[in-house]
């Protein structure tokens, strides 16, 4: 190159202002980095068969597009989703009801895991040679506490019945037809003893069902369901617990209700369990 050529001369110029010249490779700007991407969702996994709409940041920038599986989109836009009404029409049902029962199977065996790992050795106290509090001649009449009792026995039920009917006893039906569990009209009666808040400090089986993991599974289903919410004053017994004793039955066409307590308010505290 000429010394004398425009280039040249436009070089000695900016050299004169003080302005860097990129030379090599290094003084080179460095390239801008690519616009991000949609966010991973890599590590979100499904609860269900179908996936949930993908993870975004909690603020989003107005007009952003929402995807997933039965999403809408916003007033005025394009909607790029399907609706749960067109999944028929592109996935054969055949199919949605295998993956479904692949579903309910998976729900299954989990349940079947947790049971299994609650073992008698947790329970062995409340099931062999288990003394109830409540005894014949040692409570006193509900009276007034009747009402407060009642209410107070609502909220236990509606706290067991989905750890105990929809997990327990559902999880029963999917075992074999000759299992012990399955046998029909299995009870048990608990004596769920709880203290002011509602938590659970003593429990045990007064009629055993004769069926050890099922009387093992009503137990572990009750201490799951708590804390059962603090305890109306006048409904605990002098050493300021409340008792109760439940029938729980294995039947799934038996109805779960409070009315298969028996509450009682005892006399003087009970003699500490041997």
């Amino acid at each position: 190159m000429q010394s004398g050529s425009p280039v040249v001369l436009g070089v000695q110029e900016k050299k004169r202002s003080g302005l860097k010249i990129p030379t090599d490779e290094g003084d080179r700007p460095a390239p801008s980095a690519a616009p991000p991407g949609p966010p991973d969702t890599s590590s979100g996994v499904p609860e269900g068969p179908w996936s949930a709409p993908i993870m975004r940041p909690d603020v989003e920038a107005p007009g952003t597009i929402r995807f997933g599986l039965g999403v809408g989109a916003a007033a005025g836009r394009l909607n790029p989703n399907l609706s749960y009404s067109d999944l028929d029409k592109i996935v054969n049902p055949t199919e949605i009801a295998s993956i479904a029962r692949d579903e309910a199977a998976r729900r299954l065996a989990a349940h079947r895991e947790h049971w299994k790992v609650e073992g008698l050795e947790r329970w062995r106290a409340a099931i062999e040679g288990y003394v109830p509090a409540v005894r014949f001649g040692n409570q006193v009449a509900l009276g007034a506490s009747r009402v407060a009792f009642a209410a107070f026995l609502r909220g236990m039920a509606n706290r067991i019945q989905p750890v105990f009917v929809d997990d327990f006893v559902t999880w029963i039906q999917s075992l074999p037809s000759h299992h012990a569990l399955r046998r029909p009209h299995l009870q048990t009666r608990l004596e769920i003893v709880l203290d002011a808040s509602g938590n659970v400090v003593r429990m045990g089986v007064v009629l055993t069902s004769g069926v050890t993991a099922f009387d093992v599974g009503a137990l572990d289903a009750v201490l799951r369901a708590g804390p059962f919410g603090t305890a109306p004053v006048e409904i605990r017994s002098p050493d300021g617990h409340v008792y109760v004793q439940w029938d729980l039955h294995g039947d799934v066409t038996s109805v779960f209700s409070d009315k298969d307590a028996r509450p009682s308010i005892l006399r003087d505290s009970p003699q500490s369990p041997q």
